[in-house]
Order: C-alpha cells, then structure tokens, then sequence
C-alpha cells in the first residue's frame, strides 16, 4: 500500500500484479495475503471455532463503483487487489420469503450441501442430484450419481460429498464418498462400512466423524480410495448419537441418553470422553438430535424441548444456560445452524388443520440465556423423519430440506460479519521505513504511525475496530 488515501495494484512476489480472479488461488500463499482477526486468519478452518469461516473473493471495491455501499454476501470477504481494499458482510434486512424450489413427484429428499453455484441434494431412494442454483428462483439439475437402497443423508466438504446409505436388511451403513470437483459428473472415489446405523457425518481436513446408533467413529479419508478406521466411542447400549460436531480438538455430541458430550480429539486413534451436560424437558418427545457449536455455546435441536443451549467454554464442564421453546406445541426441532447472533432452526410440526408443516424460526441468540424471535416461517410440507431435515446456507440463502418431495430456497436475514477483535493483514511491500495511515469507511483517519521495518519485506499491519466499523485502506 503506499500514498495518503489511494490505492496501489497489488503484486505478486516477481511484481506481477494480482487480477480478481486470483485472489482465491493466491490467498494465503508467498504471492497472496492473509486477513485475520485476533491473529485467526478470517478463511481457516481454525475461524471456525469464533465465527463462520469466511472465502476470499475478487471484487471490484472502487469509489467509481460505489464504494462503500457494495454488497458483500455472508460468508465471504472481498478483496480489491487494484486498491488493496477489502470489505467483510454487513449483514442483510428483510424478511424470510421463498425465492425458488427443486421438486419432483414422488421423490423425498434428505440432505442438502451448497457451495458456490451449485448445491448437492440426497434423494432417499435413488442418490444425489448436482443442482446449479446460479439461479436460485430455478434451480435445475446438471448432474447425478446413482445409488439405490435408503439413502438417509447428506453431507458435504468442497469437493466430496459424503453419502449415507443405510442397508436396514443388514442394520448396517455405507459411506459413499463422491468426488464433485466436476459437477456434471459427480464420481464415487471411495466409500466405509458402519455396523449400525449413521445419523450424521462431520468432514474435517482428513477425517470424517461418523455419529451412528452405538457411538462415535473416526475415519482417515486422506485417501479416499482406502478410507482407514482410526479412533472410535462406542458402547453396548444406550449410546446413540444422532448428531456430532468438531471444533477446536472437541467433538460435541447429540447423544440420546447423556444430552451432549464432549470428547477429546486431538489424538484420533484415542477418543476420550472429557465432559457431558444432562437435558431435560417435561415436554414428550424431547430428545437430541442435532448439534452445532459456534463461539463459547453449543446449540442442541432437542425435539419437542426445543432449541437448548449449553456454555461450553469450559469442555470438562458444560453449563446449561438457556432455551427457546415458546408456543412450540406438537413440535419437533431438528435442525439448527447458527451464523453470528443469529440461529436459524428448523422444526416439524403436527397440525390440526394443515396436517404435516415444516417451520423455520430465525432467533436472536445475542443474549444466549433469553433467545429472541425474530421471524418465523412455515409451509405445509414435511413429514416426520429428522434426520432428512438439512439447512444449507450460502450467500444469504438457506437451502431447505425436510423429508418431502421439494428443496426450498429461502432468502433470510443475515446478521453483519464484522471482526470482533483486532485485524491484522499480511501483505508484501517494499523495505520501509513506511508512513501508515488507516481510513475508515466515512473517511476519518484512525491510526497513523511509521513502521522501520527496514529490510524485511513483509511486516503486520494491526488495527483495533472503532464503533462497530472496519477500516477498509491502509496508506
């Protein structure tokens, strides 16, 4: 970066400059850039662990396009290499409405991943189907990989798919791993057995973390082809788990009779129960079957005793402190996923009038002891089989199965993604010293300094936030 208040293209190592399209490829490499926040770079998996990890994209954030009212979409971070500016998501107003479906008579589908333009969908009886949602009003199928028997679920992690496909003659499971790097023509690279049956899957790097109806099992999926059974959690009886989470060196865990535990994991091949914190409901049907973890909380969709909540931040000793299950009668939540200050839940209702409804609830969980609804919606739809509920969200769009013949697209409201902490970036520039200025978005400067940083051609430029707003230019 160099000047007072202007931009510099930047360049790779050898003075080339960096194009849009590159930036994805480049970041975090010798030729790119990293962003982090709290010294967590922004597009780990490690950022996980405090917030939705982010994807860098190209963009055009110049003042001739309108800076700084362009639109970031949820989940990513822009970056300008013309300027050196980049711009998180400032979140999005409005109300859930749906924009578009994929159905088919006589089909049920099960599980749903999106990534980018296209979103993989389970169906029960006869595989996944390769959506492109580059139009999300039209979804259309572009590609297929076939699988018959009862397909129960879906899970995805960049270029596989992991598909669950459940052998009730034999009371076991097949994992099919499916390479999806070319969406036209998803292909099976690999596929594990388990000898009971598989509720939910967690990819992470090299593994993948197996929740079935006698415990926990780990596999190595380093190479797909030979997938390798390492540590595992298991008892005799009354050990279902139905949903698992990993973050951090922890895998949380929906488990049926405990409500959740926590497993040490940072030693695959030795699983080690470190914490677990009891559930209850006076509700009928209460029961775990999901988990997600974000920040200091883990969120359980608890059946019919609703949205539970659990403090975490201690593993070895989990602490209840809140739940939402307001006028949630004849109901059942199976689903949750939470972005910032917002959990989005899915739920299955009995009603009266309508018979079968599906309901999504957007809560405000900024206060994890007293969640808040926000907004509510529900369609006549659905039938009760919780481990075909999926949520998928991309680019402020949920993506919405619930065991009936139709994935619905929703545009929801998406809470601001600004860093909470300090933000540091990572770019080369020549030897200093070097004047810096930070700007922020209204043009107010916030820091300025000089770094004498100078030999080396790398240094860290680190800022705290002020109000609520990121500084978007260094000089």
């Amino acid at each position: 970066f160099s000047g007072i208040n202007t931009g510099e293209q930047m360049t790779k190592k050898n003075g080339a400059a960096i194009s849009l399209l590159e930036i994805p490829i480049l970041y975090n490499t010798d030729d790119g850039m990293r962003i982090y926040d709290n010294n967590i770079d922004v597009c780990s998996l490690e950022y996980a662990n405090i917030e939705n990890r982010k994807k860098p994209v190209g963009m055009n954030l110049s003042d001739a396009v309108g800076w700084p009212d362009i639109t970031v979409n949820p989940g990513e971070v822009g970056i300008d290499p013309s300027s050196g500016r980049f711009k998180f998501s400032q979140g999005k107003a409005g109300t859930i409405t749906i924009v578009g479906k994929y159905t088919n008579s006589g089909e049920s589908y099960c599980g749903v991943y999106a990534n980018g333009n296209y979103a993989y969908l389970g169906e029960s009886s006869s595989g996944m189907y390769v959506l492109d949602i580059s139009n999300p009003k039209s979804p259309r199928r572009v590609g297929k990989y076939s699988l018959s028997g009862n397909i129960n679920g879906l899970v995805g992690n960049g270029n596989y798919a992991y598909l669950i496909n459940y052998q009730s003659d034999f009371g076991a499971t097949s994992v099919r791993i499916i390479d999806v790097s070319n969406p036209g023509t998803p292909t099976s690279v690999g596929n594990f057995g388990i000898s009971s049956r598989v509720y939910d899957i967690y990819p992470l790097d090299k593994y993948v973390f197996v929740a079935h109806s006698t415990g926990l099992r780990v596999i190595d999926v380093s190479n797909p082809q030979t997938p390798v059974n390492r540590g595992m959690y298991e008892q005799e009886s009354r050990n279902t788990v139905y949903g698992v989470y990993v973050r951090g060196g922890y895998a949380y865990l929906a488990h049926a009779t405990n409500g959740l535990e926590i497993l040490d994991v940072n030693n695959v091949n030795n699983l080690n129960r470190v914490g677990q914190c009891r559930l209850s409901s006076v509700k009928t049907g209460s029961q775990p079957y999901a988990v997600y973890v974000s920040g200091n909380y883990a969120y359980i969709s608890y059946g019919a005793g609703g949205l539970q909540i659990i403090d975490v931040s201690k593993p070895e000793a989990p602490v209840f402190v809140g739940k939402y299950d307001a006028n949630m009668n004849d109901e059942s939540v199976y689903k949750t996923y939470v972005c910032g200050n917002y959990a989005y839940v899915i739920s299955y209702k009995k009603d009266s009038v309508l018979y079968n409804v599906y309901v999504m609830r957007i809560l405000d969980i900024s206060n994890p002891k007293a969640p808040i609804l926000i907004q509510q919606y529900q369609e006549n739809s659905g039938k009760p089989i919780f481990d075909s509920y999926d949520i998928s969200i991309s680019k402020g769009l949920a993506y919405i199965t619930d065991a009936f013949n139709v994935m619905r697209v929703l545009d929801i409201p998406m809470p601001p993604e600004l860093p909470i902490g300090s933000v540091t970036v990572d770019y080369n520039y020549m030897p200093g010293p070097l004047n810096i200025t930070l700007t922020s978005p209204n043009g107010g400067e916030i820091l300025s300094g000089t770094s004498s940083n100078g030999t080396a051609s790398l240094t860290n430029i680190a800022w705290n936030i002020h109000g609520g707003v990121a500084p978007y230019k260094a000089s």
